[in-house]
């Protein structure tokens, strides 16, 4: 997920990450959907992972949360997701989608809204899912919020993954703020993980003082 200022629609932004230097991308409601789109293969070339983590920094606008989107939905050949994690905003939820391995259906597990909700406030947030084969676990800013029961998955590696997909319209593309997006073979990172990007700087001594900080370190 590294090509994002290459995609038309979708701006870097130096200056509003949740560090001093921090880059970020603008998804604006144009962005091109052919962009958004990479071969699941490209990422996972011996397989989809049974177990993984899938870890987000990002920031809603407001028109944003109150929409349904995937801020990623994983198909097979035939055009239907085996996987996806769905932002749900007139519920306040975050739903996780994914193709049961014996009965071949998508099924759809929640994520309780009173724990969700805060990822569709104001301001940057950091989701992280880890899936395990009978377990999912949802994080907020480094928070374990939820474990949820679930079945074996059967996802394809040889379907497409789309970043950003609008559940109303093929034309347009949820505008948001993302930072970072990356999945992991290894489900039990966000339990170790930490929110130390999102942390705020008050003002500019501050952002001079940790800088000369990190440079002290880095001597020693």
């Amino acid at each position: 997920f590294n090509n994002f200022k290459r995609v038309i629609g979708v701006r870097i932004d130096r200056r509003s990450g949740t560090q001093v230097g921090q880059t970020s991308y603008e998804f604006r409601r144009r962005a091109e959907r052919g962009d958004l789109i990479i071969p699941t293969r490209n990422l996972f070339s011996d397989g989809f992972p049974s177990e993984f983590s899938l870890s987000v920094t990002l920031k809603l606008a407001s028109v944003t949360r109150r929409e349904s989107w995937n801020l990623i939905d994983i198909t097979n050949p035939q055009g239907e997701t085996d996987f996806a994690v769905r932002f749900v905003g007139e519920l306040r939820q975050i739903h996780l989608l994914y193709r049961d391995k014996v009965l071949n259906t998508l099924t759809t597990v929640e994520f309780d809204k009173k724990d969700t909700r805060n990822v569709f406030t104001k301001g940057w947030h950091k989701m992280q899912i880890s899936v395990q084969k009978t377990e999912a676990s949802l994080y907020i800013d480094c928070t374990r919020i939820q474990t949820v029961q679930m079945t074996s998955s059967d996802v394809s590696n040889i379907g497409y993954m789309t970043v950003a997909k609008s559940m109303t319209s093929k034309h347009t593309t949820p505008k948001f703020y993302l930072q970072w997006l990356a999945m992991h073979c290894d489900p039990t990172k966000p339990s170790r993980d930490s929110c130390e990007e999102l942390e705020d700087i008050d003002d500019s001594d501050s952002q001079v003082i940790i800088m000369l900080e990190h440079r002290i370190q880095s001597i020693r």
